[in-house]
């Protein structure tokens, strides 16, 4: 059983720093690092390193972990307000626009790939067609 000054002393610093509410409220939520970093679309590292106050999350950043942790976004920040949990229908709202937009640039990108080969396999194609035409014809 810790003592009362272990026990008093770890809230009291993990809700002192930004890294520190950050793991405090993915804690709450039950989520992981990956799921967090997922939802956020960055590296699981990213995310460690903002727990760990190794690196900062930029300012739009901070806004869409607040909704993805469903606390205020000026508790997060500073540690001040209410630390309350806010309602899950504002708390997703963000997240389900950009989980959609997220799933049309994963699209996207898929199509681009699928895109660039067929171009790469037509000039080849093309090439190759050229190349025969050229040996084919007489020369003068």
């Amino acid at each position: 059983m810790p003592s009362k000054k272990t026990a008093a002393k770890k809230p009291a610093t993990v809700e002192a720093t930004l890294g520190g509410r950050i793991l405090m409220a993915r804690d709450a939520r039950g989520l992981t690092v990956s799921q967090v970093s997922r939802l956020m679309g960055v590296l699981p590292k990213t995310f460690s390193n903002w727990e760990t106050d190794s690196s900062e999350p930029r300012f739009n950043q901070l806004h869409r972990l607040a909704a993805v942790l469903h606390v205020p976004p000026m508790w997060l920040i500073g540690g001040s307000g209410d630390n309350n949990v806010i309602d899950d229908d504002e708390a997703t709202q963000p997240i389900d626009e950009t989980a959609g937009l997220s799933r049309k640039l994963d699209r996207l990108t898929d199509m681009h790939a699928k895109m660039a080969t067929l171009i790469f396999e037509t000039q080849s194609e093309l090439r190759r067609l050229q190349n025969r035409f050229e040996d084919s014809q007489p020369r003068e």
